[in-house]
């Protein structure tokens, strides 16, 4: 009723497109429209298109869309509201008026599409007024407890990548807002409750001052209590800053984590996406640092990029695993407004697929190629990140040279191949991406593992294997489990662990079972299981 009211007399509607809310956003504006044709619906954000192609079919798809606008909508919008100001009364708007307002395009009464010139970056940040220290937000305080804010205390990002669009200001000169109202921001939303703060950052902690963010972040939980969640994307290039900064957040009890985005470290496809500029190494040095001080640390990968294959795509995943890192892997989107949906570098690089699509086909991969790589994502997903073969994959590796991400390609070939010979495998790998609970009973799949490791990859069946499938079997979660649980092992499994993990610290990661003595060299001890997280109650059931 409040929004039929508000759509009942001509009025302005504006809509931030992103990819979570762009199909919503339509919904709303072609709602709005129905209601009064007169009513002027104003498109904008990142996944509103900036290519004069896809403007030219995003107006012809969405006849609700009166006017797009291009880059950073602050100064655009209040330009083209102020010269709209008396062209708009009962009958349809006169947008002839808006020839001269640069960062739009437009529907003229013909039917054509009008584009005007590009805007210039803004270069004073602080000249755009705070929503938040200007009361915009203050409706928000009483859900607090369940809201989160988005902040910038920066804006721009310095590399290119083909595939990022960091608000159409990639490639460009980071610029700063003050550093008082990013502190005051902060303030009030630590003073309001708001648990969860984003720092819609490209490259938090590029510059000293990020320490001195994250400091204030930290004073102001230990004063309010807020926020419990800090979000953010991290520098790419200098890790020097970054150590400190979650170590900061850790010791203030502020959910955060150090995330890298590699998203691969094959060179063809770094050079493909013009992301050669980024050290790798930097990365190899934060993650032995992040470890050293016991902190969380993830590695983002993406899949599916142009210039990427399979086997680049499964070394990727292996390099991952030689760093011993929490992995996330990503599919590539053809973000609307990015330098890889420019029509010359999709027409180089063969890429197939629209605007706002997952790229499952390139010059250098197949779709074919693409549902394998997906399919690998997921098995390698379920068993490395999940966790429900890692240590035996570890073992393997040592015993028989078989690679990690190697063992998981076979067992996902089984289980699309062989179900009659290895059900529980079958079962295991196919259903609990989506299920995320134990697959009847983790015996099952211990014991139907146990036997393919003998029969298939001929691992000796001695107490050695014995003990890893033991501690692997003891690392899956189930539901009303009893800790602590203690097990008794002919070898020390923790001491060969955290052997592996120091040679790998050292820049061993991937000929590390070259350099670590075998585990049936080390003692019996024995080896203690805990859920201080209650995951066994909390960390089940849900999508991968």
């Amino acid at each position: 009723p409040g929004l039929a009211a508000l759509a009942a007399r001509p009025s302005v509607f504006l809509f931030s497109n992103y990819i979570w809310c762009h199909h919503e956003n339509q919904q709303l504006s072609e709602m709005v429209k129905r209601i009064n044709p007169h009513n002027l619906a104003i498109h904008g954000g990142p996944d509103t298109p900036k290519y004069a192609g896809d403007v030219e079919v995003y107006f012809a798809e969405h006849p609700n869309v009166d006017i797009t606008v291009r880059g950073e909508g602050e100064l655009t919008l209040a330009h083209l509201l102020d010269v709209l100001r008396g062209h708009l009364g009962d009958g349809p708007p006169d947008l002839s008026v808006l020839a001269d307002v640069p960062g739009l395009s437009y529907r003229a009464p013909d039917g054509s599409v009008v584009h005007t010139a590009d805007r210039e970056r803004q270069t004073e940040l602080d000249e755009i007024p705070s929503p938040v220290l200007t009361g915009l937000f203050d409706g928000f305080r009483a859900a607090a407890s369940s809201s989160f804010v988005i902040l910038e205390t920066n804006r721009g990002c310095p590399y290119g990548c083909t595939f990022c669009d960091w608000g159409s200001a990639t490639l460009s000169r980071i610029r700063k807002f003050d550093l008082d109202r990013v502190f005051a921001e902060l303030e009030w939303c630590a003073s309001n409750g708001m648990s969860y703060v984003v720092l819609a950052d490209a490259n938090f902690g590029i510059f000293e001052r990020d320490v001195e963010i994250a400091q204030r972040i930290a004073d102001l939980r230990a004063e309010y209590g807020t926020p419990a969640t800090v979000g953010t994307n991290y520098a790419k290039n200098t890790v020097k800053h970054l150590s400190k900064i979650i170590d900061i957040f850790a010791s203030a009890g502020i959910v955060a984590e150090g995330k890298v985005s590699l998203q691969t470290m094959d060179q063809e496809t770094l050079t493909v996406i013009k992301r050669k500029n980024i050290k790798v190494e930097k990365y190899n040095d934060l993650s032995v640092e992040f470890r050293k001080n016991d902190l969380p640390l993830s590695v983002e990968l993406m899949m599916g990029l142009p210039g990427s294959t399979p086997e680049a795509f499964r070394q990727d995943l292996q390099e991952c695993i030689a760093r011993d890192v929490r992995t996330m892997v990503y599919p590539t989107i053809l973000l609307p407004n990015s330098p890889m949906n420019d029509p010359a570098y999709r027409e180089e690089h063969g890429i197939v697929a629209r605007a706002g699509e997952r790229v499952m086909q390139s010059a250098t991969f197949s779709f074919e190629e693409w549902q394998q790589m997906e399919r690998l994502t997921q098995v390698f997903l379920l068993c490395d990140l999940f966790g429900v073969l890692r240590q035996v994959s570890m073992f393997v590796h040592q015993e028989t040279g078989l690679r990690e991400v190697d063992l998981y390609e076979q067992l996902r070939m089984v289980a699309r191949h062989e179900s009659d010979r290895w059900p529980i495998i079958a079962l295991t790998l196919n259903a609990l991406p989506d299920l995320m609970t134990s697959p009847v009973s983790w015996k099952l799949w211990i014991d139907e593992i146990h036997r393919y490791l003998v029969e298939v990859c001929e691992v000796p069946d001695d107490a050695t294997l014995a003990a890893v499938l033991d501690v692997q079997h003891a690392l899956l979660p189930a539901r009303n489990r009893q800790f602590p649980v203690v097990l008794d092992l002919p070898h020390d499994y923790g001491g060969w662990y955290n052997a592996m993990i120091e040679v790998k610290d050292d820049g061993y990661g991937l000929d590390w079972p070259d350099r670590v003595p075998p585990l049936r060299s080390f003692p019996p001890a024995t080896f203690t299981v805990d859920d201080p997280s209650g995951l066994c109650n909390f960390g089940l059931g849900h999508r991968m």
